[in-house]
């Protein structure tokens, strides 16, 4: 029709307008209106651009009108030019989208002064404990605008998307999980009400580790160390242990793997409290990661202990990282992990924890614990 080979049509993802209208005056449908036969071979009404971008202006136009009548508290988002997260719901299910903005409003205008689990609040606003469950439309939404509504964010943390929605849901006195994210710790004190709480007193005085949860940890205002200020973080369990053999009264806390929300607000506290926080991770990329986020975290208070280049080599790094992984290691912003990453990119071997233990626990000596 073209007057172009079938090949070349098929190769080509755009043809002119012109060039079609010409080819058009002169087939057997000339007699027809162009536009007519496109819709009937499209069989759905035949628009142009500039009538498609006139159309979606108007669908967003009366969209920001809904929101200003109809929910007034989400009208920040539109002041942020955040509103497409929203549009984009009510575009693919407006009777669900209504629904749920309804449910997000709701919320918003209630959202507690004192933490409360989340299926619980969800029922009080909803009379469904599951409307904010991440896994729904509903409350991905709720996350995304409360994301918006928090003035400020922490950039220094680079959270898994689990111990993000954590974080941020507890910024709003919403707790998700208060049992099962917890956090391992020796040697310390809690304090409420200006008294040690009796349980963090019995397991220094027995020397037991224990597991503190986020549950408990929401009650807890103060936490230090039971001897002097110094506090001691390892990634590993098993490193955990084979220090707390050593040293019974050390006070040591155990990530046990990536930072979770227990672990953030522990060391809030302990940093709050003026204590010196020594930390020490694996040497692969998201070892250094970790390391990165506490010490962007705590500029002031954390001291890297063994992860240097001296400690990395005398791990003897031979697990091969991938190319992938070597990435995150371009991603490293603190000063004193820099030329540790650049060499782990160069050598492309990880060392671990457990080869340099002794090391580290002989280190601690030499600073009078």
């Amino acid at each position: 029709m073209l007057g172009l080979p079938e090949y070349e049509l098929s190769a080509r993802q755009r043809i002119k307008w012109s060039q079609f209208e010409s080819a058009f005056a002169v087939s057997r449908f000339r007699e027809r209106l162009l536009i007519e036969v496109m819709a009937h071979v499209l069989r759905e009404p035949f628009t142009t651009r500039s009538e498609d971008e006139g159309r979606q202006a108007d669908d967003e136009h009366h969209f920001k009108m809904l929101i200003r009548e109809k929910f007034p508290s989400l009208q920040f988002l539109i002041d942020q030019d955040a509103w497409k997260l929203l549009y984009d719901w009510y575009s693919e299910d407006e009777q669900e989208a209504l629904t749920g903005m309804k449910a997000i409003v709701a919320a918003l205008t209630c959202l507690p002064e004192k933490p409360v689990r989340l299926p619980f609040f969800a029922h009080q606003v909803t009379g469904n404990p599951h409307t904010f469950d991440t896994g729904t439309r509903t409350g991905k939404i709720f996350i995304d605008v409360l994301q918006k509504k928090r003035e400020s964010e922490r950039p220094d943390e680079n959270l898994s998307r689990t111990e993000f929605y954590n974080d941020l849901l507890l910024s709003f006195n919403l707790v998700r999980d208060d049992i099962m994210n917890f956090v391992a710790v020796n040697g310390l004190l809690g304090w409420t009400k200006g008294q040690v709480h009796p349980v963090w007193q019995a397991a220094v005085d027995t020397r037991i580790s224990w597991n503190v949860p986020v549950r408990h940890l929401l009650e807890i205002e103060e936490i230090s160390p039971a001897r002097g200020n110094d506090v001691y973080l390892v990634e590993n369990s098993g490193v955990y242990s084979t220090f707390l053999d050593a040293r019974p009264t050390l006070p040591l806390v155990c990530t046990n793997g990536q930072f979770r929300l227990a672990a953030w607000m522990l060391l809030d506290k302990l940093a709050a409290n003026g204590s010196v926080l020594h930390y020490a991770g694996d040497f692969d990329p998201e070892g250094l990661q970790m390391a990165d986020q506490i010490l962007n975290r705590f500029p002031d208070q954390v001291r890297l202990w063994g992860m240097d280049l001296a400690h990395y080599l005398s791990s003897m790094p031979a697990v091969p990282i991938s190319g992938k992984r070597l990435v995150k290691l371009k991603n490293i912003r603190s000063d004193e992990l820099r030329e540790l990453a650049t060499q782990m990119q160069s050598i492309k071997r990880a060392g671990y924890q457990e080869a340099i233990s002794q090391k580290l626990l002989d280190e601690i000596g030499l600073r009078g614990k």
